[in-house]
């Protein structure tokens, strides 16, 4: 609900069609779309005088904002970048509007925006430690066809001055989740990558959110499937490029980006010369004994049961291909992690020695999942740097 007097409720609607706001006139019960949108509505907001209303769409990974002037019935796009804007307000005479922004060069700052000249101003400064703008790398919405001929949308970050020879290494970065969205926001994983001048594609595979329900669930219980396939369309994308030299090539994620890295390098071991899984299931089954009890009827719908899903499971389960990987993984785990805990990434991790594979593990003994201490972040990051720099230069 957005506004509820005594003479009318103004709400936020979703069918299985139209996505929007409607009125609902209270005395004559009657109900009219005051907007509709192909994109979901993220946010919205009423002016103080009721004549105005903004709202904001995830349109392609940019939370975008709108405003409507109720009266005249005129819409206005903002003059803004592409970002995500929130925490939106109007202030008190209805003539300016205060918002975060958080852009891939902007780690969210509060603006004021004046809406008659459509100007702003910045209010905030977030950059510290002498890190510069010029120094971030802005993404490019690109777009291709997957193997079954769906629409994949991806964000492609090419450092500046980088020379269009074929000769630059590159990074794959599907994104956790898996019911996530690369979006155009400040992306520290992403931004280290590039600032290093390694480009890096990071694509909404099948089964990312901002693209629709069905899009969404096209996931369910196909992890390693379908979105796979999508994951390595980016890698063709990247060839494509003339920027990306095909034998510097790697896949780093985290979380499902981590279950996906390992997918990579066990169903497609030939692209990849080197990978990095932080904190990703290794294996199906182990994963879904372990989850919190809470969390067990959604997994399971989301990932597959047993014994149902048994075979499938199986054959989705990086720990039992582990034969077939042939470049140098570093894996990073917390020891506390509730959701991948860490006997995922410590089964893979001695398979691989076994089979005296290339493998470097760091265990987070004060870490859950995610790493909450800036000092182990910058450990991470330095590895993970270090780790790419060895293989990839």
């Amino acid at each position: 609900m957005i506004r509820r007097t005594k003479d009318f409720t103004m709400y936020q609607m979703k069918e299985e069609s139209s996505k929007g706001i409607k009125y609902y006139d209270i005395k004559k019960k009657k109900s009219h779309w005051i907007l509709k949108e192909k994109w979901d509505v993220t946010g919205y907001k009423l002016s103080n005088d009721h004549n105005q209303l903004l709202w904001t769409i995830n349109k392609l990974g940019s939370n975008t904002p709108k405003l409507k002037d109720l009266k005249s019935g005129k819409v206005h796009s903002l003059k803004l970048p592409k970002a995500n804007y929130s925490s939106v307000k109007f202030t008190k005479d209805d003539k300016k509007l205060v918002f975060l922004c958080d852009g891939p060069q902007t780690p969210n700052d509060i603006f004021v925006y004046n809406i008659k000249n459509h100007t702003k101003k910045q209010i905030t400064d977030a950059f510290v430690g002498g890190v510069s703008k010029k120094g971030l790398t802005k993404p490019r919405d690109i777009f291709y066809k997957s193997f079954d001929g769906l629409k994949i949308h991806a964000l492609l970050y090419i450092p500046a001055g980088l020379k269009k020879d074929g000769k630059n290494p590159a990074v794959v970065w599907p994104h956790g989740g898996p019911e996530h969205q690369e979006m155009h926001n400040f992306s520290r994983y992403v931004q280290v990558m590039a600032n290093a001048g390694y480009i890096v594609i990071a694509p909404n595979f099948r089964g990312s959110t901002g693209y629709g329900k069905s899009f969404q669930k096209k996931i369910y219980k196909d992890w390693g499937g379908a979105e796979f396939q999508d994951v390595l369309g980016s890698v063709d994308y990247l060839k494509k490029t003339g920027y990306a030299d095909p034998k510097k090539i790697a896949v780093v994620g985290g979380s499902f980006g981590g279950f996906m890295c390992l997918t990579c390098i066990t169903k497609a071991p030939e692209i990849w010369k080197c990978a990095v899984d932080i904190f990703g299931p290794s294996n199906l089954f182990t994963f879904l004994e372990s989850v919190p009890e809470h969390w067990k009827e959604g997994t399971n719908e989301l990932v597959g049961g047993v014994p149902e899903d048994k075979e499938m499971l199986f054959e989705r389960s990086p720990i039992n291909f582990v034969d077939r990987i042939s470049c140098p993984l570093l894996v990073v785990q917390g020891k506390h992690d509730p959701r991948v805990v860490e006997a995922e990434s410590e089964q893979i991790v001695n398979k691989l020695k076994e089979l005296n594979k290339p493998v470097e593990y760091i265990l987070l003994e004060d870490e859950g999942h995610g790493f909450s201490k800036v000092s182990n972040q910058i450990k991470v990051f330095k590895a993970k740097m270090n780790f790419l720099d060895k293989y990839l230069r």
